[in-house]
């Protein structure tokens, strides 16, 4: 199963990287964001590039650390 973008979440992607005045290294990121689809989770490394979004539950993932 994979994310697709709908009109909806095309339009969304478009606003949230004018809204944001994010560049093209956050094209990917903000696509997947937008297609979220029901989406409400998101385990990611980078915390911070979905925050600002407002509308997911972030779970942090990362490298575990040494005992």
């Amino acid at each position: 199963m994979g994310v697709l973008p709908t009109h909806e979440s095309t339009l969304e992607f478009l606003g949230w990287m004018r809204a944001y005045r994010l560049g093209r290294r956050r094209l990917l990121d903000t696509a997947l964001a937008a297609a979220h689809a029901g989406i409400r989770r998101i385990i990611t490394d980078d915390e911070s590039g979905f925050r600002m979004f407002g509308c997911f539950e972030l779970i942090p993932f990362g490298r575990p650390k040494p005992v």
